[in-house]
Parts: structure tokens; sequence; C-alpha cells
């Protein structure tokens, strides 16, 4: 911008546009010049680092970059005490901080007056404190985003009844003074000066320097009007560039997509397509039209790009390039927390090493494969979750970090973590109160969306303690009351608390919707009520909820010193709203251990049980075939009821069959009771959580085939073995459904059950042989053909046999 004196002595008409009346100072820096062109009170400046750099019309020299140097200058003198004041400037940062960064400082003096002017969090605030006799009032107003690394007009009002501020000459902030006898006082000190970058001390640390660039500096005795402040954004024809808002994605596919340019503005508008992280020079510039789709083909699978736009403004003028316009090719999303390649997702080498850059990512109808190891939601902040929002998506865990196909994955062996720990301080007390665990996750995931399968993943370590009700439940899991449609495949949900009820589950429904989970292990949660899953229906909705083949141990419902607790330690499902329906499907379930000892007014041992199955005003049916419930206590120690109805009226339509329980059902009407058994199932190993079924136990060949639900047990064995199904969550002498997933060797081990020696026979050089838990843990490795097991405790373990060409075999043995 031309200094103002020398525009009007050559009287040029660009400045006709530009107002002049009342400027009280002007800096155009054009060149680097400090000088004011208005009333040639000159900036000086105080450091070495300051660069001139390229202003909005791309021409060099023309702007300044701070770089930590501070500009200052003599108070302005604004004439009048009771007066209006205007500042424009012009500002280009990407600085997005929390710091506050004073752009320009003028605040003080005899009286504790005057104004401040300063970026934070990507935005302009202007604070002003006014004064009447001996009364001051401060009032403030914010822009919008503003840190995109583009050019922005800002005029602050400094107004006697409201500070207000336009952001590209749209009103965007109004901060009001509700004392209309306040007015701005603005003195004029001796000692006082205007800063830039700094206070009036000089002082300010650098964190809390503006620091980036800034141009044309208007300061004006009165009120600019809008007119005028357009005027001066449209200065030599210059427009803004255009928002990536105006552009839009559909047809995704994983090498195609279509562009639409959507605006009421004329002209001719350009577009780049880059890969995300190129720069824009790496792509082809390329017009868009509005209203005409464009073709993107070629893309590359489950890939991020940028699309940047910016329009003509004269025949040989641009404006800038728009903020990107991102999106994402259709195609599975990798992440690995060891991954070191480019950290774009779009295979193992270069998958995101965070899952919640993955969750930003993703589009819906997509996957997430997540390897082996441990992911927080934040580093530090208890209210961040994995928060899912996309439609018909599905996360899978369990991975090493090298499949192609889903069916190679073992999440038995390769554990992906999702914890709330978020220091990885916690002890082993699982309570209500504990110090350790104040860091943690109120809700690990959150369930934003409809149709979400979670698969293969470990949720744990929530503590859903916080002040409002949505973060006292669900510490694990929390799905919002209008999504539908949750899967909960072959996952670990364990060491969860929360304040009120369902520490690994909160599951309300406000909408028709289905909860579905299958082969998952619920254990050490605690809560007051509904620990493992808590679910309820609002007036006139219907829930369908189905448990399948999973177990639920050590689980806990009680009281929290004066908060009383209830019950349903395994699960509290409730037809709660008027007109409403629950309808609940347990088959092939083991409840083992779990402890039910809430106090609430109207409970006792003959109520107080490991599932609660009632309603309100509503209708709960309920199936309950081919499951364990054995171990279970509440008060005193005493057996536990396996199904009651806890507070509210036993559900209308109970029908239990083929199941193994403790109380033998006594709470049911023995007319929707058959087949039921009271006698030990017979774990291999209950002190141990092994709650497999050892030799002999009543429950093996004892289901009712017409009820089961898929095809395997919770160990991935086949679910019906010997003709007829088991009881409970484990198949007895059952096998894996793919004991090798890469090899065609020949190959015995004998014997199984085995007791003391395992002998393996392989046509393969075998490299080594590890032996795991059924929780993962590695128990025993060797480079023997024969492994002695003695120092095993009896149970059920995976076996890994790693050959010297890299092939990878697995298979299950029983120790005796």
């Amino acid at each position: 911008m031309k200094k103002i004196l020398l525009l009007i002595l050559l009287s040029t008409i660009s400045w006709a546009q530009f107002p002049t009346n009342g400027l009280l100072a002007q800096y155009g820096f054009d060149n680097g010049s400090l000088i004011d062109g208005a009333n040639g009170i000159n900036f000086t400046q105080t450091g070495s680092s300051l660069q001139v750099v390229e202003d909005r019309f791309h021409t060099a020299s023309n702007a300044i970059q701070l770089n930590g140097d501070f500009l200052t200058r003599t108070d302005v003198n604004y004439s009048s005490t009771y007066d209006d004041y205007s500042i424009s400037f012009w500002v280009k940062t990407p600085t997005n901080s929390s710091d506050t960064k004073t752009i320009f400082y003028d605040f003080g003096g005899t009286f504790p007056v005057g104004y401040h002017i300063f970026l934070k969090d990507g935005k302009i605030t202007l604070t002003q404190t006014s004064a009447f006799g001996s009364s001051y009032v401060t009032t403030s107003a914010q822009s919008n985003y503003i840190a995109d690394n583009n050019w922005h007009n800002i005029v602050a009002i400094l107004d006697q009844c409201a500070a207000k501020i336009y952001v590209d000459g749209q009103l965007l902030a109004t901060g009001p003074n509700n004392n209309p006898n306040l007015y701005l006082n603005r003195l004029v000190d001796s000692v006082g000066s205007f800063m830039v970058s700094n206070n009036r001390n000089g002082n300010l640390s650098a964190s809390n320097k503006y620091t980036d660039i800034l141009d044309d500096i208007l300061i004006y005795n009165r009120v600019l009007s809008n007119s005028e402040i357009n005027g001066i954004i449209t200065y030599n024809n210059y427009c803004f560039a255009p928002s990536n808002t105006l552009l839009s994605i559909s047809g995704l596919t994983e090498n195609n997509a279509t562009l639409t340019l959507n605006t009421s503005n004329s002209g001719t508008f350009e577009y780049v397509l880059v890969e995300k992280g190129q720069p824009i020079s790496s792509g082809q510039i390329l017009v868009i039209n509005n209203g005409v789709p464009v073709s993107l083909s070629g893309l590359l699978k489950s890939t991020s790009y940028e699309v940047f736009l910016r329009k003509d403004c004269t025949s040989n003028s641009n404006t800038d390039w728009s903020s990107a316009f991102n999106f994402r090719t259709k195609g599975t999303v990798y992440v690995n927390a060891n991954a070191s390649g480019d950290n774009t997702g779009s295979n193992w080498g270069n998958a995101f090493t965070s899952l919640q850059n993955a969750l930003s990512v993703i589009n819906a109808n997509d996957e997430i494969w997540i390897a082996s190891g441990t992911y927080n939601p934040s580093t530090s902040d208890r209210n961040s979750s994995f928060n899912i929002q996309k439609s018909n998506l599905r996360i899978y865990g369990g991975f090493a970090g090298t499949e192609t196909n889903i069916n190679q994955r073992n999440f038995s062996l390769n554990n992906t973590i999702l914890s709330g720990d978020l220091l990885g301080n916690d002890n082993t007390i699982l309570d209500f109160v504990n110090t350790t665990r104040d860091d943690n996750s109120y809700n690990i995931v959150l369930i934003n969306a409809n149709d979400i399968v979670l698969d293969g993943l470990t949720i744990a370590n929530g503590h859903a303690n916080g002040s409002v009700i949505e973060k006292k439940l669900g510490a694990a899991i929390y799905k919002t009351p209008t999504t539908t449609n949750l899967d909960i495949k072959n996952c670990v949900l364990k060491n969860n608390v929360s304040l009120e009820g369902a520490s690994a589950i909160f599951s309300r429904y406000s909408t028709n919707g289905n909860l579905k989970i299958h082969n998952c292990n619920f254990n050490n949660n605690v809560s007051r009520y509904g620990t493992s899953i808590y679910s309820y229906t609002d007036n006139n909705f219907t829930a369908n909820i189905e448990i399948v083949n999973s177990l639920f141990f050590n689980n806990v419902a009680k009281d929290n010193s004066t908060a009383l607790g209830y019950a349903g330690s395994a699960g509290w499902f409730r037809a709660y709203g008027t007109s409403s329906t629950m309808n609940v499907t347990l088959v092939n379930n083991t409840y083992a251990n779990n402890i039910d000892t809430g106090s609430t007014s109207g409970l006792n041992n003959f109520n107080r049980a490991t599932i609660g199955l009632g309603y309100t005003n509503g209708t709960l049916n309920a199936t309950v075939a081919n499951n364990i419930f054995w171990g279970n206590t509440a008060t005193g120690g005493a057996v536990a009821k396996s199904l009651a109805q806890i507070v509210d009226n036993l559900g209308q339509n109970i029908t239990v069959k083929n199941s193994t329980a403790q109380d033998n059902f006594s709470n049911i009407p023995s007319g929707g009771v058959s087949n039921v058994l009271n006698t030990d199932p017979m774990f291999t190993n209950a002190g141990s959580d092994d709650f497999t079924l050892s030799n002999g136990s009543t429950a093996i060949d004892n289901g009712d085939n017409t009820n089961v639900v898929g095809t395997t047990d919770l160990l991935g064995n086949i679910r019906i073995f010997n003709g007829t199904v088991d009881r409970g969550a484990y198949e007895y002498g059952s096998t894996l459904t793919n004991d090798s997933f890469t090899t065609n060797n020949e190959f015995k081990m004998y014997p199984n059950p085995v007791q003391n020696v395992l002998t393996i026979e392989s046509n393969s050089d075998i490299e080594n042989i590890e032996i795991y838990s059924l929780e993962g843990k590695l128990v025993l490795k060797s480079n023997q053909k024969q492994i002695d097991v003695q120092s095993l405790v009896s149970g059920i373990y995976l076996l890994k046999i790693n050959s010297m060409n890299g092939e990878v075999i697995y298979k299950k043995i029983m120790k005796k």
C-alpha cells in the first residue's frame, strides 16, 4: 500500500475508495519502511529478526514478519477523551496456540484503561477497559478462526458501548458494555507508548509475542462505516481466497471420486488436487465451474487427498489458495503404534500410530485394522474418547501388523488394548476411589453412529467418576441413546469402574435398536448396578439384546459409600419406558464368581441377582438357553439368584432351558423353565479363571442345538462338537476352526491332553515354539520339539509354532 501523503499529491484514484478522514496513523511497510504516512510518527524497531515479506498482492518486500521483534511509537493521540475509534490491519498467521500473543497493546497510563488486541487459539480478540469516574468495565470481542495462513483484514472498533471485530468485512463479534455511562477513556500519556508485539514495559515473554505477518495498519479517531471497511478490503481490486466449504465430494470409491463446486459467486475458479502433505506446486491447476461435477480418477486406495481452490480476481490476478479441503478414498485404514512410515494409514508400513488419527479420516462403511499395542484416547484429557461418528464402521484389532486378510489375525496373541489409563500408573485396586485412576478416561469408546462393529479389542481401565451423569456411566463403552445396531465381537472388557452403572457397556435406547455381543469376555468391572451391561428402553421404543458365547466373571455391583448399589453385576436389562419392548437373548454364556451386594432399599437376596430382567412400564421378553451360572454370590456370601427383577417387575415372558444354575433359577416361574440343572459344572480351574469344562461335567453335550448362535465358542473352537452343544461359553474337546493360517506341512503333536511332556513332529525345521495362556500371556518358549509343561497349571493353552521358513502354525492344547 503506498503512503497516504504521496497518493494525495499524485491525485491518483486508487485511494478514492480508501478513507482518510480522521486517519491518525498509517503504516504500509513498503520495502520494510516503518514510516507513518499520515502524521509522521514512525515506529521504532527493537530487535534484528524482523523480515520483509510478500504482501497480499504478492508484491515482494511490502509486508513485515516480526519474528520476535517489537515496534514502539508514542501513544496515539485520539484527540477526544470520549470518542470511538477504529484500527484496521492485515494479518497472515498459521499460529494456533493457547498462549496469548499480543499484536497491539495500548493500555494503562494515568488510569487503568485502554485496549489490547491479541491472537489466541487461532482467533483475534479485542479487550478494552472503559472508565467513568472511579468505575471501570472491561468488554471484549473475539473473531472466528483465522489462523489458516491466509490474509485476513481485521477491523477493531473501540466503541463507547461495545467492543467490535470485523473480519474480512463482516461483523463477527460484539462485546457489549452493559453500562452506557461507562466510556472508553483514551488518555495521552507522556510516558505511554503504542506497542506492536509487546506490552508497555517491553518485557513480554517470547511465547506471548505475535511473531507472524502484519501489513497496512490504519488507526482512526472515529468509527468506520461498513462501506469504508469494504473500501479498505477491496483496495487495488483485492479479493480473498475462497472458502474450502464451497467444495464437496461424492461418489467415493477406492480409486475414484466426484468433486463439485457450489457457490453463488460468479467468476472463474481453479483447483489443485494433491496427496495430503504434498506441496500445491506438485499438482496440476485445473478449472472448475460452479455446479459442474469433476470426475477424479486414478486415485490411490485408502489415501488422503487435499484440494485447494482459488478464484481469478482480474485478468492478471488470482486469490490465494484456500485452506485444504480434505477427503480420503475408500479402503482399510491401518493403525500400528510401532509403525515408522509416513503415518497416512494407507498400509501397515505407513500405518497411523494413533487410533484417533484414523478415526478422523475414516469414511463411513470402511474398516480400521489395528495392530497389537496399547492405544489411549489422549495423553492427558479425561474427557477425550475414541469417538466413533461414521456409520457402518468396522474396527478390528488383533493384528500382528503383516496380515493381508482378516482371517489371518490372531486376537488371542496380538492384544490390541484401548486403555483409559492415560498415565500408565494404575495399581491393581479396582474401586470407586483410587488416586492412581484419577487420570483415567471417563469413557474410553463413545458410540455416536449407527451400525458399528467392534471386533478383537481389549477395552480396559476406564474410570467414569465425572461430575455429569454421562461421565458416571459406560467407562469402557458409552452408546449414545439415539444410535442403533452395535455389534461387539471377540472383545475383552475389563478393569473398568463407573460411579453409577454400566462400567463396561451403557446402552440406552431412545430409538429402536440392537445390541449384539458375541464371544466376549467381561471381567473385573465395578459399578453400583448393571456393571457389565446396563440397557433400558425409553417410551415407545424396542431394543433387541443378544449375548452369545461370552464369559462374565469377577464383576461387582455394590454400594459406593452412602450411594447405595443395586445388582446385575453381569447385566441389567429393563423395559423401562411406556409401551416399550426389551427383547433379550442369552445363549451359551458362562457367569461365574460375580458379586452383587448393593443394599438399596427393597433389595434382598431374593431379588438381588447376577442378571436383572425386569420391566417398569413396557414389556420384557427373554430367552435364556445353554448358559451356566455358578459361584456367583450376594450379601454375606450367599448364593446369588441367577435371574431376578431387582427393583422392577420380573419380565413377563422369560424362558429358561438347558441351562445350569446354582440357585436352579428359583425366581423364574416353573412353566418357563425346562431341562435345568444345579449340579457343579466342573470348571477346569475356576481359581485361575479357567472356566472351560473338565471331563465328566454334566454341562457337556447337554445344551439345545436349536438355540445355538454362531459357529464357534469363546476359544474359536467349533461350537457344536460330538453332535450336541455344551452348556456355557466353551465346547469341551473341540478344536480350532483354523489350526494353521499359512502352512501345508504335515504336523503332529501328542499327547493332548498332556500332563508332562508335549512332543511335536513336523516336516519343517522349527525355529521356536511358544505357549500362551488364554489371555495372550507367553508362559513357555522352547526351540526343542519336546516341551516339559509340568510347570503349567491345568487348563487350555494356545500353541504357536514358528518354522525356519517363516510359516506359523497355531494349535490348542489342554494341560491336565
